[in-house]
């Protein structure tokens, strides 16, 4: 059965007895497909100290999914908000929905948006109070029945098999990881069932693994990735201990008994220690906490996508294609025109699957990106991209043809023939007469033009 395409979704949330409501009332989440879910929030009483009046507050939240740090794939909705009261068989209007929420795509997503002071609560005549949100600019097919609860992803297979190990076969950490001198323990029946490259890295694969700690496998990946340059010293490890099999699991246990446990050390200097714990909570739990609240600092965009290029090069970097999948998409959504240009120049060489949006949206916007401070930046050090040249090339060449295409639409758009009435057919002359003059070729901005009547009185002298 063919699915029914709808472009706009009302949601509304029915309350009686408005003047009784003393506590704050949430609707049941709901969705806008695309699993974006959503929820009605309404503030019963709010005073105002400037004017000592009460209020009613009504906003749409944002129920987040475990990858969404921001409104940016909501933002693309027209939402509005409205709010009438039935009583007595007659119907108040105290929101209009004429007005539409504007939100940037930038907001962080706990941030909901609405109306403090809606209306005054005096307004209100104790009936049915009927609250509205209607989106508009959707995408949602009616091939699916939504209930009021959330839906989750079904989880991957192998982390399903990794934890049903883990419960039937109890195994310690056994996988200390060394990155850039801090340490963070695993347990190596789960790095296995979650990577192909961990897989291949602890079953000996790669290395030879002991029980005993006098033989045990401690490998740097240096000698494993070939890109990485030779020689390089092992950093200097921090006392520090942090564990991802259970919290604060690394406190409890002795030096000596974890020394015992460890099979495998490996040393790793190529990501920062933040994005990768992000990386072992994924193979863990499937999830991935895109917030960039490293140190404690405020996220900006810029910072922001470096976090998620970095995660992007750690899961290719580890085999693991869902989560590369989803920084991909994330590393589009935060194009900037001043990111795009360090990302063209020195990301996109290494992965191919990255060039075309990112080189379209540069190409695109390639006036923007020239007067912002990261391609100035790119410009200043050629030296430091190796396909510097080439990728200028391309750019180029790209945005020579988008602007060609704007110039032949442009043309085509001024130069529209307009639909204008022909002359009808002249009878042909009887025969043996000469025909009359031809008139002028058609000039559009003109019309037809006959020849003038000193032209045609000299004709009919010389005729006479």
């Amino acid at each position: 059965m063919a699915s029914n395409k709808i472009t706009q979704l009302t949601y509304q949330m029915n309350i009686l007895n408005s003047l009784e409501i003393k506590e704050d009332i949430y609707s049941p989440i709901f969705s806008t497909g695309d699993n974006l879910l959503w929820q009605l929030w309404f503030v019963p009483i709010i005073r105002n100290p400037m004017n000592n009046k009460e209020y009613c507050s009504i906003y749409i939240l944002p129920v987040a999914n475990p990858d969404e740090t921001s409104w940016r794939k909501r933002s693309k909705f027209s939402i509005k908000l409205s709010v009438k009261e039935i009583k007595n068989f007659q119907t108040y209007n105290l929101i209009s929905s004429n007005n539409e929420l504007s939100i940037s795509p930038d907001t962080k997503i706990e941030n909901g948006y609405g109306y403090p002071e809606a209306f005054e609560r005096t307004s209100l005549y104790n009936g049915e109070l009927i609250i509205c949100v209607t989106f508009d600019n959707i995408e949602y097919r009616d091939n699916k029945q939504y209930n009021n609860s959330i839906s989750l992803d079904p989880l991957p297979e192998n982390l399903v098999a990794a934890w049903k190990n883990q419960l039937f076969n109890i195994q310690p950490v056994d996988v200390e990881f060394n990155v850039q001198g801090e340490k963070f323990y695993a347990c190596s029946s789960i790095l296995i069932q979650r990577s192909k490259y961990f897989e291949n890295a602890l079953s000996g694969m790669w290395a030879e693994s002991t029980v005993n700690n006098q033989n045990e496998d401690i490998y740097n990946e240096t000698k494993v990735e070939k890109n990485i340059k030779e020689g390089e010293t092992d950093k200097e490890i921090v006392d520090s201990v942090k564990s991802v099999d259970l919290k604060d699991n690394s406190e409890e246990m002795n030096e000596e008994k974890l020394k015992q446990q460890i099979k495998h050390r490996i040393y790793i200097s190529d990501y920062k220690p933040f994005s990768f714990a992000k990386m072992l909570c994924y193979l863990y739990t499937n999830q991935i906490d895109w917030t960039n609240d490293n140190n404690g600092m405020d996220e900006t965009t810029d910072e922001n996508i470096s976090f998620t290029i970095e995660i992007y090069c750690i899961a290719d970097r580890y085999l693991l294609t869902d989560l590369r999948q989803r920084a991909k998409n994330r590393i589009f959504e935060e194009l900037t025109v001043n990111n795009v240009a360090e990302i063209m120049f020195r990301l996109v060489p290494k992965y191919e699957d990255l060039k075309e949006p990112i080189l379209s949206f540069m190409a695109e916007n390639f006036e923007e990106v020239c007067n912002s401070k990261g391609f100035k930046d790119v410009l200043a050090n050629p030296n430091d991209y190796t396909y510097y040249n080439r990728i200028m090339s391309e750019v180029l060449s790209q945005h020579f043809k988008i602007q060609k295409a704007r110039l032949n639409k442009q043309n085509l758009q001024t130069h529209t023939p307009v639909n204008v009435a022909l002359p009808p057919m002249r009878p042909l002359p009887p025969a043996g007469m000469r025909p009359p003059p031809l008139p002028l070729p058609y000039n559009p901005s003109v019309g037809f033009r006959q020849p003038s009547q000193s032209t045609n009185s000299n004709n009919n002298n010389n005729s006479t």
